[in-house]
């Protein structure tokens, strides 16, 4: 913030640093909308996660054969990071950011020359349509994989599971514990569901989920009760005879 200024708003994930009350007051003050993506879904901040790839990429080439060193290469990775050029863009991420080149000095400024303010506004109509073109380029390879479904509200689905269940393998089915939909997010895009037996609610996204075909009749009806039989008084105790090993010995 004190370099780049208060951004308007963020996006960050599930994680408790970032669903603190600390966090939340910090960003309330500063007048910042927090903005949380779909649990388990890290494809709502894809274009971070895709950085976050090239990045680790990156330093693990400029600490090859110096794994350790890895903290003291951060802000050379950066630079490389903000002077390649991209193809989502077209550019450089410096340029398009600060609306100039990276001086090969470092602290070294360099002044806009005449005309240059048309050539940068020229540049950043060729960025933009770029990056349109690139975008609708990765949509339709993505789409390709999707599945059109839709789900109701009050329909049953099945979820699939994000955390291995303790004494299950890899092999065994991935969806499970039937919810219901309580509502519909981004068009169809995630969902609010409700666990039919619990009552606890959560929220995934639409590719986690799956509709449930079958009967209703067994979540319809009532719980089976188990008591426990009465003692009886006049029934004898029951003993337990030792061992036949030790009955010889003695």
């Amino acid at each position: 913030m004190a370099d780049y200024g208060t951004p308007r708003r963020v996006m960050v994930d599930n994680e408790g640093v970032f669903c603190s009350r600390e966090f939340q007051e910090f960003c309330r003050r500063r007048n910042v909308t927090i903005w949380y993506i779909t649990p388990y879904h890290p494809q709502s901040n894809g274009m971070v996660e895709r950085m976050h790839r090239t990045f680790k990429s990156v330093l693990a080439c400029l600490s090859n054969g110096h794994p350790l060193r890895w903290p003291e290469l951060l802000q050379p990775t950066q630079v490389v990071m903000n002077q390649a050029w991209h193809s989502s863009t077209g550019h450089q991420p410096y340029f398009a950011f600060f609306s100039r080149y990276p001086p090969r000095i470092v602290s070294a400024s360099l002044p806009c020359a005449d005309g240059e303010e048309d050539e940068l506004a020229v540049a950043h109509e060729l960025i933009k349509q770029t990056h349109e073109k690139m975008t609708r380029k990765y949509r339709s390879v993505a789409n390709r994989r999707c599945k059109n479904q839709s789900v109701g509200v009050c329909s049953l689905v099945w979820i699939k599971w994000e955390t291995p269940i303790p004494g299950t393998t890899k092999v065994e089915r991935k969806m499970g514990w039937p919810y219901r939909v309580v509502q519909v997010l981004l068009d169809g895009g995630g969902y609010v569901l409700e666990n039919v037996f619990t009552g606890n609610k959560i929220q995934r996204a639409a590719d986690k989920v799956k509709p449930y075909s079958g009967s209703e009749e067994w979540l319809l009806g009532p719980l089976e009760e188990f008591t426990t039989c009465p003692e009886d008084e006049n029934l004898p105790l029951r003993t337990r005879r030792p061992p036949r090993r030790l009955i010889e010995e003695c």
